[in-house]
């Protein structure tokens, strides 16, 4: 998920931000992983901004894209456990549910439709097989990709 840590004077915060949607709009955003049981947090990652040296490398991972790049550095220490990882839906990227259920976890997102459905979900399809069922309806949904079974609950 994604965290702030406020801080008012972007003069003295190195990495500072102004994100409006937030609670706290001006400080540090980082990319976090916990536990939902214990409250451990595996890994945390500060957001860079537009500042950041163009001399540096890349970030790990990050020639597959930049979610799924964040993803798989935030879920190393977890690879190969079968553990369940759940996203929210600004991380719902199916290339990067299938990296990680390579390295070992088992990744679950919430799709919403904003603008566009995100790619590779047959948006247009459950749209209109929704169209005039009450609310609360669920189907179970199956597909096949890159040899990777895909179910969902609608």
């Amino acid at each position: 998920d994604e965290s702030m840590s406020p801080w008012t004077s972007r003069w003295t915060c190195p990495g500072w931000m102004y994100v409006p949607r937030k609670p706290h709009p001006m400080g540090n955003e980082y990319h976090t992983v916990c536990c939902g049981h214990s409250g451990i947090m595996y890994a945390i990652e500060l957001v860079e901004g537009k500042d950041r040296p163009k001399e540096m490398p890349n970030p790990a991972y990050n020639d597959l894209g930049a979610t799924c790049g964040l993803l798989l550095r935030l879920t190393r220490s977890i690879w190969s456990t079968g553990k369940i990882f759940i996203l929210d839906s600004g991380f719902c990227v199916l290339k990067a549910i299938i990296e990680l259920k390579k390295k070992g976890v088992i990744a679950s997102a919430l799709i919403k439709k904003r603008r566009y459905w995100p790619r590779d979900v047959p948006g247009e399809d459950i749209r209109k097989h929704f169209d005039g069922k009450q609310v609360g309806h669920q189907i179970d949904y199956q597909a096949h990709l890159m040899d990777f079974l895909l179910i969902s609950l609608l």
